[in-house]
């Protein structure tokens, strides 16, 4: 190798390597001895002019590093909504309402039915002989049932909250026992209501079908109002609260006497 080439090799390997050291070294403009040095919105902080930090990064970061921010980039997916109660043919999770629809779902209605505890039922027993293994309200927040299918519900069950039976389907509600809370049972249908028990709680039952209602108990309501339609041949067996609480037409009435309304 002759001496220029060995200069000139020289000469390039300097040259490389002092722009390999200056690849690291931050811009001039940023160092700093006191706070005075550096400008505006920035600290002095191990001798260099620091940018405050911006959603949880330095500002400027992703620039300094030779990345910008992508404006079009997905925010993260929220959570999954909380899925319906697998007896439930639809839900609202917020509101706690779930909807058993046994012409959607007719193998949900072929078992007992059970609404989720503290959630408000909506049971839709709309076809013939549906719910016919029971339905139990009893941990319920409230239920509403519509047993418009012929011979559709027995053994309907409402121990804790509000229930609202609607009996419209021909021989359907052939048991239906009320519990603590407020219970309506609207007997419409012919054969309906066979038999209807109360429980603690205030109990409204309207019995116009022909045939319906033939055993009512009140038991120990704190309010038991029973209306029988007159020469419809149904409530043969209707017990009151007490004898003062009866009315014409085995019907029972909680305004006859104030024994008859003690509910608070």
């Amino acid at each position: 190798m002759t001496l220029a080439a060995l200069r000139l090799a020289v000469l390039c390997v300097a040259a490389l390597g002092a722009a390999s050291c200056s690849i690291n070294h931050r811009s001039g403009d940023f160092a700093c001895q006191v706070q005075a040095d550096c400008s505006t919105g920035r600290s002095c902080v191990d001798g260099f002019c620091v940018a405050p930090l911006v959603d949880g990064g330095i500002a400027g970061s992703s620039d300094a590093a030779g990345g910008a921010s992508n404006p079009d980039a997905s925010p993260p997916s929220p959570d999954a909504a909380p899925a319906c109660p697998a007896q439930c043919t639809s839900c609202d999770p917020t509101a706690l309402t779930c909807t058993i629809d046994c012409q959607a779902d007719p193998a949900a209605c072929a078992q007992q039915i059970t609404c989720p505890p503290g959630w408000n039922c909506d049971v839709e027993c709309t076809t013939a002989q549906s719910c016919r293994n029971g339905v139990a309200c009893d941990g319920a927040t409230a239920c509403k049932i519509n047993c418009a299918g012929a011979q559709s519900c027995d053994a309907v069950t409402c121990s804790g909250g509000a229930c609202n039976v609607q009996c419209t389907g021909r021989a359907s509600c052939s048991a239906v026992t009320c519990g603590a809370g407020t219970c309506e049972v609207a007997c419409t249908a012919s054969d309906s209501c066979a038999a209807v028990d109360c429980g603690a709680g205030a109990c409204s039952i309207g019995c116009t079908g022909n045939r319906s209602c033939n055993d009512v108990a009140c038991h120990d309501a704190c309010a038991c109002d029973v209306a029988c339609q007159a020469n419809a041949g149904g409530c043969q067996s209707v017990t009151c609260t007490a004898a003062a609480c009866d009315a014409r037409s085995h019907s029972c009435s909680s305004d006859a006497d104030p024994v008859c309304n003690t509910c608070p």
